[in-house]
């Protein structure tokens, strides 16, 4: 799957990150329920996988121009907006794949 661009193995990923979960979180996923210790973690490893993907373009451009202040704020607004679109859809299709691999209860 390809999310702005960057190739995300969404099946892959829920593999291994099913494979390190405890027991008990492993049964709170059958409830529908990612625990939050989890979910932030894979928040901020795909938020640290964009920046370190895109943080050539945006220093290159920051650089370009960075006698223009008001194109700086911009493309820092558009980064911050990119980022967090690419780690919510990416997380979106991650945790759809987990809870692909447990029996749901609900």
């Amino acid at each position: 799957m390809k999310i702005q661009g960057i190739v995300i193995d969404a099946k892959a990923i829920a593999k291994g990150l099913y494979a390190m979960l405890p027991d008990e979180y492993k049964k709170s996923l059958t409830f529908g329920l990612l625990p939050l210790p989890i979910f932030e973690q894979l928040k901020t490893m795909l938020g640290k996988k964009f920046d370190q993907l895109n943080e050539d373009e945006f220093e290159f451009q920051i650089e370009t121009l960075s006698f223009n202040e008001q194109y700086v704020k911009d493309v820092k607004e558009e980064y911050k907006e990119q980022r967090k679109r690419f780690v919510k859809e990416s997380e979106r299709a991650i945790v759809l794949e987990m809870y692909k691999l447990v029996s749901m209860v609900v």
